[in-house]
């Protein structure tokens, strides 16, 4: 039996680069122990249990509300994972059955962080009501998604690399659902997926922008 090797040597950024994008079925995860600590730690991505890290957050913020060295805090999530319903439009449109060969696996944990993520928001939620968790004026999440974007009914914000695609975009809808079809990925051969998404990341911070700068204004109670 081979022994893992104990991570002592990676740089601490290094090391939880690494453990984000350990899933098991592909890289599985990446294995250390603490100190003289006999035992081993084995640390992978977080995704099916809260693919954003805002609990994590949240938390931190609420033990430094709690130790009176801060007072109200601002978290931006930027979301540019594939979007859920994209996958259920698609398997709609599906005319053939999956087979062994051809089933999408993603969809099975896309369904588990689904759940997760739901039955998270509602406890937040639920404390939230009942003045366990600070309100919105001490503890706000500004959700910066890159498919919530909104464009013109005329398109005449399209980028010039889009006005040819084929299926024609000629619908607000229609660019919508070409940006959240685009997987997320280290590069991309479109230069109109490329020019979509960084439109897209500009229009999501300007719609928010007033909802964030109002946040900052307000007095710390």
């Amino acid at each position: 039996m081979i022994e893992p090797t104990p991570v002592r040597t990676i740089k601490p950024d290094a090391t939880a680069v690494t453990a984000s994008a350990s899933f098991p079925p592909l890289v599985g995860p990446i294995t250390f122990t603490v100190g003289e600590d006999l035992d081993y730690w084995h640390t992978g991505d977080g995704g099916l249990y809260e693919n954003l890290g805002l609990e994590s957050l949240m938390f931190t913020f609420l033990k430094q509300l709690q130790d009176h060295t801060a007072r109200r805090a601002l978290i931006l999530s930027f979301n540019s994972s594939y979007p859920f319903a994209v996958g259920f439009r698609l398997l709609r449109q599906r005319s053939t059955p999956w087979t062994i060969f051809n089933y999408d696996f993603s969809r099975i944990p896309s369904v588990m962080e689904e759940r997760a993520t739901s039955y998270w928001s509602l406890f937040y939620r639920t404390l939230q009501l009942e003045d366990v968790f600070p309100d919105d004026t001490t503890l706000r999440v500004v959700f910066l998604n890159h498919d919530s974007a909104k464009w013109e009914d005329d398109l005449s914000d399209l980028p010039k690399a889009c006005r040819n695609e084929t299926p024609p975009l000629t619908r607000p809808e229609d660019v919508r659902e070409r940006i959240a079809e685009i997987a997320t990925k280290l590069a991309m051969e479109s230069k109109c997926d490329r020019e979509l998404l960084h439109i897209a990341a500009a229009k999501v911070v300007a719609q928010n922008r007033q909802l964030i700068e109002d946040f900052l204004k307000e007095p710390a109670k």
